[in-house]
């Protein structure tokens, strides 16, 4: 979700260009109706260098380098290969862009476009892709929805309380309390997603809020890219989700670390109706980055501030 922006821009300055994504299968559902990726290669179906050695690249660029990728690609020839110039690998790229990404003077959204102007020598102003599923994935979303007796009328709260294991976490309990204070006001449900991974901490959310709804295990991806567009209102960790809804134009409200490589600055959701609440507030010096300092009557302030201003 942070990297999409880049090839829009791309598309957007260079009109002609053909633009290949390479990702990983999980990342599909994200992919299938972007119009500015014209193809998508899965690095988990064929390995990176037999798609550099299959399809001749005049660019490929770097949001997140790695060693061996960089290799790779050096391997393969190709000419333009834009990344950091603070790897002790950044010889293998012929065009370094000196951003020193730890300091989190950008959002990584603003980092990734920061690659093209880098080249170009202009400012672009980044806009997030919001994902497009097909209508089979919002029929799944609203069966699943309507099965728990939820109806169009309902506004939908959803809360991700995972992370798979990307960013600090919020305890479930504290999601549990959230989750019981949403689904005491009226015409609201509140819908707990996770992956199957997540099970035990959605039951533990679940447990404190009788009256959720458990969906953790039962949302493949493009199920949950239309559960986010249905919601009213998601409430999540620094987490891919997060993006997704705040792409689809849907109100979001992120719980963040403190420490600036981890914080909203660099990975807060990119939308002007988001909504953070930051460790940076409530938590010591000495254990700043810890979420469970977060009060939960400061994060359903956030969410009744979200819902009072639709």
């Amino acid at each position: 979700m942070c990297t999409l922006p880049l090839a829009s821009i791309i598309k957007q300055q260079f009109s002609s260009a053909e633009i290949h994504l390479i990702t990983r299968s999980y990342c599909l559902p994200l992919l299938h109706h972007t119009p500015a990726v014209h193809h998508v290669h899965c690095v988990d179906h064929t390995p990176l260098a037999s798609i550099l050695r299959s399809t001749k690249f005049d660019a490929l660029f770097f949001p997140r380098p790695v060693a061996e990728e960089a290799w790779a690609a050096a391997r393969a020839g190709i000419p333009l290969r834009v990344g950091s110039a603070y790897r002790w690998y950044s010889p293998l790229f012929t065009f370094r862009v000196r951003d020193h990404r730890k300091e989190s003077r950008y959002h990584e959204v603003e980092y990734n476009t920061r690659m093209l102007g880098a080249i170009t020598a202009k400012d672009y102003t980044p806009q997030l892709v919001p994902p497009v599923v097909d209508a089979r994935a919002h029929e799944a979303a609203e069966h699943l929805l309507a099965g728990r007796g939820v109806s169009a009328e309902h506004r939908v709260v959803v809360l991700h309380p995972g992370s798979g294991g990307s960013a600090r976490e919020w305890p479930a309990q504290s999601f549990g309390e959230l989750a019981a204070a949403l689904t005491r006001l009226p015409n609201v449900r509140v819908v707990i997603t996770g992956i199957t991974a997540e099970a035990d901490a959605c039951a533990r959310v679940a447990a404190g809020a009788p009256a959720a709804l458990n969906l953790c295990g039962e949302c493949p991806l493009d199920v949950m890219i239309a559960l986010c567009r249905r919601a009213s209102l998601l409430v999540a960790n620094s987490t891919g989700i997060l993006h997704i809804a705040a792409a689809s134009g849907t109100p979001v409200v992120g719980l963040f670390p403190a420490t600036a490589s981890m914080s909203q600055k660099r990975w807060g959701p990119y939308s002007a109706s988001a909504r953070v609440v930051s460790s940076a507030h409530f938590a010591p010096a000495h254990d700043a980055d810890n979420l469970q300092y977060i009060p939960v009557d400061a994060v359903i302030a956030q969410c009744l501030s979200a819902l009072e201003a639709q």
